[in-house]
């Protein structure tokens, strides 16, 4: 169930550490849709890995600069790329 999150493991990290591979933000939908068939269109239990992942990520983060999570630490980050983008690019149903 969660093979994408194995596979795409390194290139996640890479994203939240450096925005790249470019690529990834656009390919991440893919990933997470595992059909066409209304209220099946999303893996939920991968996309609720991905958020926590990326969540706790971000925490992490902040907390090694000696900051706390706020709007203005997390605003213009990876992690937020992220979370825009699903927000963005998924339709009502996998958000």
């Amino acid at each position: 169930m969660y093979i994408f999150l194995f596979n795409c493991i390194q290139d996640l990290d890479s994203y939240i550490k450096t925005r790249a591979p470019v690529t990834f933000l656009s390919e991440l939908r893919g990933h997470l849709q595992v059909s066409q068939e209304p209220g099946q269109r999303y893996n939920i239990p991968l996309m609720n890995a991905l958020v926590l992942y990326v969540g706790s990520q971000a925490i992490a983060y902040i907390h090694s600069k000696g900051s706390t999570p706020s709007m203005s630490t997390i605003t213009h980050s990876s992690h937020m790329d992220i979370f825009q983008n699903l927000v963005v690019d998924l339709d009502t149903e996998g958000m």
